[in-house]
């Protein structure tokens, strides 16, 4: 079973700031105004997950663990435009199979 987490995070983000930011350490893809990065989970058997970060203060992982999720959104929060205070937070599990359920 594998993780995917929406974190409300702030009211916006420095999109700019934090794409350079990131590019000294993880390939950074933009698609529109949101960003992606790919990272390996050294925790989960080197597994890959996503990270999508979007303007509007909202961060979503998949497939990665708490405490990756966690020091990601943690590395973050030099680039808030203004912190909400508590994190608002979603956890969702998903598997892979071949059909819906």
């Amino acid at each position: 079973m594998k993780r995917c987490f929406a974190y409300s995070y702030s009211k916006s983000f420095q999109m700019k700031a934090i794409k350079e930011s990131l590019l000294e350490k993880h390939k950074v893809t933009k698609f529109d105004k949101v960003l992606h990065i790919r990272k390996i989970d050294p925790a989960v058997d080197e597994t890959e997950g996503d990270i999508f970060i979007f303007p509007y203060g909202v961060i979503v992982t998949w497939g990665l663990t708490k405490e990756l999720e966690e020091e990601f959104v943690k590395s973050l929060t030099p680039f808030l435009d203004e912190h909400l205070g508590a994190v608002d937070d979603d956890l969702y599990t998903y598997n892979y199979d071949e059909v819906a359920k």
